[in-house]
């Protein structure tokens, strides 16, 4: 596609600059071939087009940044950058401002976000003192913190519950748990009770354990949709086994216990002396604690 006239213009260390127009942007193709230090034309991966915009202004170091796929062929996916130089360290720094989509995310818009960016990270002489690299992860800090207090007020039982949904995640490494330690594991927290009945256990052809429902055909129960009607079904507290032969302790799981399924996942640590089933929870700690106080996809 041909660059449309006056798209181009003005001149920095050789490079030309991009108009900054929405049509402009639209309209323009990067160009991705450079001179190696033997004189010959190379193609880059990537290339960072400087967009013309007053030296002086908030918007000083905008470019706008286009990519190839595997293949070799040009992304028609553009995206806004700043391209700034931390005065402190001297470090050079492209930050990304937001993809560009003509109608929606534009000229205004980067304009907008880049002009209070640069308010907040630089000093009255318009040199960058502060990263926006680390502002950024310090909110994300800020706001995984707050998360993790509130997530801390979560009952046991509700945080069993996102565990199961998750299909019995591993704590350290991808995948699930085995089959059999998903079977170990269920009993202790969601077990004795008639709940199990229709609960399956297999693996995948990757040694992955899954768990699979299906109907009790001794009560005609249909087999439940998901965790979600399996809990509906069987809520905490309900359909407990009190038959002396098939639970002859009179076993309780942590999700049916009346204590230890309304404490707080923050106070975990206070049942730690009440008996074998928040052992048995204390050892699912990191499986269950960490994942779930920690990661954002339980939200």
């Amino acid at each position: 596609m041909k660059v449309k006239s006056g798209v181009l213009g003005g001149n920095q260390q050789g490079k030309q600059k991009l108009k900054f127009d929405d049509i402009a942007i639209r309209d323009f193709v990067s160009d991705f071939s450079y001179l190696d230090k033997e004189g010959k034309i190379k193609q880059r991966k990537r290339s960072f087009t400087p967009i013309n915009v007053p030296k002086k202004s908030r918007l000083k170091g905008l470019k706008l940044y286009q990519g190839k796929d595997k293949k070799g062929k040009i992304s028609k996916d553009k995206y806004f950058y700043v391209h700034y130089k931390l005065q402190v360290s001297g470090v050079s720094k492209y930050y990304a401002l937001g993809k560009f989509v003509f109608g929606s995310y534009g000229v205004k818009q980067v304009e907008d976000e880049l002009t209070e960016l640069n308010k907040k990270h630089t000093d009255n002489k318009g040199h960058w003192v502060k990263c926006p690299f680390e502002t950024k992860r310090k909110v994300k800090t800020i706001i995984t913190n707050e998360s993790a207090v509130e997530k801390l007020k979560q009952p046991i039982s509700v945080v069993i519950e996102h565990y199961c949904k998750e299909g019995f995640p591993r704590a350290k490494f991808g995948g699930t748990l085995t089959a059999d330690v998903i079977r170990k594991r269920a009993r202790g927290m969601i077990g004795y009770n008639l709940r199990v009945k229709h609960l399956g256990y297999d693996n995948d052809e990757d040694g992955n354990g899954f768990i699979y429902f299906k109907p009790n055909t001794r009560t005609r129960v249909v087999a439940p949709k998901d965790f979600d009607d399996l809990f509906n079904k069987f809520p905490s507290g309900h359909r407990i086994i009190k038959n002396l032969f098939l639970n002859p302790n009179q076993c309780k799981s942590i999700y049916d216990d009346p204590v230890m399924s309304k404490t707080f996942i923050g106070d975990l640590d206070k049942l730690s002396h009440k008996g074998t089933m928040v052992f048995i929870f204390i050892i699912f700690d990191k499986a269950i604690f960490n994942k779930y106080i920690m990661n954002d996809k339980y939200d």
